[in-house]
């Protein structure tokens, strides 16, 4: 098995077992939901016609089980095992200290590099291929590293800067998957192009270009090697997208911290979506997975099933942030939003 199989295993295990998770109702209530969303709600309106200074809201905790079932008792102790939400500020700091690890790794020929690297041809010798597949380019990782780095820092200034500290809590599990994802995307955006490193082949003039002098040595591509070209028309386009959507979604993480809490967001883009901060996020990862695609395909299957996962888990969370909303503002106030992808979801 080669790392980038073991990867693409990885993103969709996670994703079958949200949507496992998702499909049975005793794990969909008991490990889902987080934040806001895990408590109950009362609401009393006041008025027929309520306006959100009409309705009073109060909340609680979900009780455990008291039906004596084994299997209900094991759930319930499972599930009462929580982190503070304000954790999710770890997935961030993971995002950005992958990156920064696998920058040094790459260009200094690091010991975990190499044991990446020595895994990728031994897996190529037993299918007997060698590294006959072509890969990302160098000018690809220098750029889809770049993003991504620039993905994790805003998230982190984001979770450090702008959200208000809360007394929310989310599962466990949640965390470990979280932290699991971020790790695992911080190899994802280059592992496609490990065989650039050991067949020291030219780079493509995508964005970035080895110098010559580099393909007279005995050694790797280093830093010293990079140099600027003109950009393709989809590196244009993917970064295009990358900055727009990351626009999008500061200037929704930026809006909601503003509201008080347990207030129906009313920004033109909310009326459209019930979560339009996570169409931002597909949005992210989908340009991610174009602008990383080897020669000849259309995407970085890698990065792509990374990009499955998003899609799923965050799916999932604006079902329930739906769900949320309508029972606490009514339906009638949330018709005819798309939770999070038009004219699908």
């Amino acid at each position: 098995m080669e790392p980038t199989q073991a990867l693409r295993g990885f993103f969709l295990l996670a994703t079958s077992t949200v949507l496992f998770v998702n499909s049975v109702p005793p794990l969909r209530s008991r490990f889902l939901a987080y934040g806001s969303r895990s408590a109950q709600i009362t609401v009393e309106r006041t008025t027929p016609n309520p306006k959100p200074k009409d309705i009073k809201t109060t909340t609680k905790e979900k009780e455990p089980s008291n039906d004596g079932n084994p299997l209900s008792r094991l759930l319930d102790a499972v599930a009462s095992i929580q982190v503070p939400h304000s954790w999710f500020t770890h997935f961030y700091l993971v995002s950005v200290a992958s990156s920064l690890f696998w920058a040094v790794q790459i260009l200094t020929q690091g010991r975990v590099f190499n044991m990446v690297l020595s895994w990728q041809q031994n897996a190529s010798i037993e299918k007997k291929d060698g590294f006959s597949k072509i890969g990302m380019t160098l000018d690809q990782i220098t750029v889809v590293w770049t993003l991504m780095m620039m993905q994790g820092a805003r998230r982190l200034y984001e979770s450090t800067i702008l959200m208000k500290p809360s007394q929310s809590t989310m599962g466990f599990m949640h965390w470990v998957l979280g932290v699991g994802f971020y790790m695992a995307i911080g190899i994802a955006i280059w592992v496609e192009g490990i065989r650039e490193w050991s067949t020291r082949r030219p780079s493509s003039p995508l964005l970035i270009r080895v110098h010559t002098a580099a393909l007279l040595r005995e050694t790797p591509p280093t830093i010293w090697d990079i140099g600027l070209a003109g950009p393709s028309i989809r590196t244009l386009l993917c970064i295009t997208i990358f900055l727009f959507a990351s626009g999008v979604q500061h200037d929704c993480h930026r809006y909601l911290t503003s509201l008080e809490k347990y207030t129906l967001p009313d920004l033109p883009i909310f009326r459209t979506f019930i979560c339009p901060h996570y169409t931002a996020e597909c949005l992210i990862y989908l340009s991610l997975a174009i602008l990383a695609a080897p020669e000849g395909s259309l995407v970085n299957a890698t990065i792509f099933t990374a990009l499955v996962f998003t899609t799923v888990n965050l799916g999932v969370t604006a079902e329930l942030s739906r769900e949320w909303y309508a029972m606490k503002f009514g339906e009638e106030k949330i018709e005819g939003r798309w939770r999070m992808i038009p004219f699908i979801h």
